[in-house]
């Protein structure tokens, strides 16, 4: 479940296999003094019980989608962990994350908490039907699944952290028809990790 609401984000990689980096052109032009290597790199920020499988599984669906790109997933530090805890589950999320999050071009957060009811009962309120997990602005992805479905559920929430549609009517839960994979991730409780080609023509098309 995507939630529309607007915000900013930001944090350091701890071990990342490659960063869009800069360096010199050994062949600069009149308009290039640098070039960069090739990355679209999205850091996720974890906090709580990411899947071990987790990294793996979305970077196999981007490169199903012939994206040029790698996510990685990133351990929450100390002040930003302090910053959540001090969360009272009622105001703004985004807002309150806001003194840590400074630049979202190709930083997350995925927060995994099936132990703490505040975010289930902050999901719910916005949009009536997150059972376990929902997404804020395409910015911060959260799962409080059961161990069961954990790993497909913060798929499913990181996905829209990508621009991902649900492949569901938000009001029926009914398949849209767009959606051609009767067990795809971004329909409603799919038991699968397969996507449609809707949802892989969006991952090759969008950020």
């Amino acid at each position: 479940m995507a939630i529309d609401a607007s915000a900013p984000g930001f944090r350091r990689c701890f071990f990342c296999p490659y960063k869009q980096k800069e360096r010199p052109n050994p062949n600069p032009g009149p308009q290039s003094a640098v070039q960069y290597t090739l990355s679209l790199q999205m850091n996720i920020i974890a906090y709580g019980n990411p899947h071990p499988e987790f990294q793996d599984h979305l970077n196999s669906l981007l490169n199903q989608a012939g994206r040029a790109s790698e996510v990685c997933v990133e351990e929450m530090d100390p002040e930003f962990t302090a910053l959540l805890c001090a969360w009272d589950g009622a105001s703004d999320l985004m807002d309150h994350l806001f003194p840590l999050l400074h630049d979202t071009s190709n930083t997350r957060l995925l927060l995994s908490v099936p132990d703490q009811q505040k975010y289930k009962a902050y999901c719910k309120k916005l949009t009536g039907i997150a059972e376990w997990g929902c997404c804020l602005s395409e910015t911060i992805a959260i799962e409080f699944a059961p161990a069961s479905r954990r790993l497909l559920v913060q798929l499913h929430e990181t996905l829209h952290l990508f621009g991902i549609d649900d492949c569901y009517q938000p009001a029926s839960q009914f398949p849209k028809e767009s959606c051609d994979l009767p067990t795809c991730l971004m329909r409603y409780e799919t038991p699968s990790s397969h996507v449609c080609k809707n949802v892989l023509r969006q991952l090759r098309h969008g950020s």
